[in-house]
């Protein structure tokens, strides 16, 4: 018997298919999935401490200084992929204002506090450390 003298219908093959590589799959997945999650959560870390400390006013003048560090928080999207959000709860609109600085009512710019695009870069970094592991781990069930 040669493979040629074999057959199926396209169900069988698709259940057989799935059945193959459906477990390592969900497996990688929901690894990538948890990866995801701890670099979210490291990128708020970030945010919350050493990379926010002294952004915009002094907190002895002005208290919400440490109200905008405060207010870092994530949110994730767990379905067919996981998907992540940073944001500021407390202080929505100011992030980009600091991160890149605006203009004022008298026509100066105030100086950026670029904040976001390092603890992103940084996340990259983080993210890609654990990738590697995650999808071995899962690949080897």
């Amino acid at each position: 018997m040669t493979a040629k003298d074999l057959s199926c219908d396209a169900d069988a093959f698709a259940t057989t298919l799935a059945k193959l590589v459906g477990d390592p799959l969900v497996s990688c997945t929901r690894e990538v999935g948890k990866a995801v999650e701890q670099t979210t959560r490291y990128g708020v870390k970030q945010l919350k401490g050493p990379r926010t400390e002294g952004i915009g006013r002094d907190p002895t003048a002005h208290p919400w200084s440490d109200e905008y560090r405060k207010g870092f928080g994530s949110h994730v999207s767990k379905g067919a992929e996981t998907t992540s959000e940073i944001g500021n709860r407390n202080k929505p609109g100011l992030v980009h204002l600091l991160e890149k600085g605006h203009r004022t009512l008298k026509a100066r710019r105030t100086q950026a506090y670029p904040h976001m695009a390092p603890t992103f870069d940084d996340m990259l970094d983080y993210i890609d450390d654990r990738l590697g592991p995650a999808v071995d781990r899962a690949l080897r069930g």
